[in-house]
C-alpha cells in the first residue's frame, strides 16, 4: 500500500491542475449557488428537498473523476489494470481513502445545511448521501474485478448515473437515488433494500477477485 499511495502523491505533485479543478469548482461556484439555493428557500417558503437534490446530482460524479484520477495510475498501456500492484485490500484501503476525502470537501456543505434547514432532515439527507457514494464505490470494486478494467467500471457507473438521475428517477428498483421524494418519508425500506444489493455487490467483488490471486 505504501507504493501505491507514494505513486499517487508523486502523481498529485506533478498534475496539481487536474486534482484542484473539482475542488475550486466545488468551493468558488457550487458553495456560493447552494448557499443561494438555501436562502430562496427560506425566504420563498419552498421544499428544502430541492437544495438536497443537487447534492445527489453533483457529489457522485465527483467521486467517479477522482476514482478515475487515483485508480489511472495503475492502467498499463491498453487502460488494463496493472492486477500485481493493486490487490483487494489496497483497492479498497484507497477507495476509503477517496471516501474519507470527499469527507472534507463536504464539511462546508454539512455546516451551511445544518445553518439553513431543520437538524434531522439535514442529518438523513447527508447521511445518505454518503451511502450513495459507498454505494457507487462499492459497485465500482466489483465492477473493476468483473471487466478488469477500471474505465470500464467507471463507464457504466457514470451511465447507471445518468439514466436513474435524469432518464428513469421514477424507478426504484436498483436506483440508489432518491430524486423524486426525501429520504426521510422512506428510510426503512430504502436501506433495507440496497444494503442487500451492496452485500451482493461487494460478496460479487470478493468472489471475482479471487480468479486474479
Amino acid at each position: 500500500m505504501k507504493y501505491d499511495l507514494e505513486l499517487i502523491i508523486f502523481d498529485i505533485k506533478h498534475r496539481k491542475i487536474i486534482y484542484l479543478i473539482p475542488v475550486l469548482f466545488v468551493l468558488l461556484i457550487f458553495f456560493p449557488f447552494m448557499m443561494n439555493q438555501a436562502e430562496n428557500i427560506i425566504l420563498t417558503g419552498g421544499d428544502p428537498f430541492i437544495y438536497f437534490q443537487y447534492f445527489q446530482k453533483t457529489f457522485p460524479l465527483l467521486m467517479i473523476y477522482y476514482l478515475y484520477l487515483f485508480f489511472r495510475n495503475f492502467l498499463d498501456n491498453e487502460s488494463m489494470e496493472a492486477i500485481h500492484v493493486m490487490n483487494m485490500k489496497n483497492k479498497f484501503i484507497l477507495i476509503i481513502y477517496i471516501l474519507c476525502f470527499f469527507q472534507i470537501i463536504l464539511i462546508p456543505f454539512y455546516v451551511l445545511s445544518f445553518i439553513y434547514f431543520d437538524f434531522s432532515l439535514v442529518l438523513s439527507e447527508l447521511l445518505n448521501l454518503n451511502f450513495i457514494l459507498f454505494f457507487l464505490s462499492s459497485l465500482f470494486y466489483c465492477l473493476s474485478y468483473c471487466f478488469v478494467s477500471p474505465i470500464v467500471a467507471l463507464g457504466i457507473i457514470l451511465l447507471y448515473c445518468f439514466v436513474f438521475i435524469s432518464l428513469l428517477p421514477f424507478i426504484s428498483y436498483l436506483n440508489v437515488f432518491h430524486i423524486n421524494e426525501p429520504i426521510l418519508g422512506m428510510t426503512k425500506e430504502y436501506y433495507l433494500k440496497h444494503i442487500i444489493e451492496l452485500i451482493i455487490i461487494i460478496f460479487i467483488g470478493i468472489k471475482r477477485q479471487r480468479h486474479f490471486l
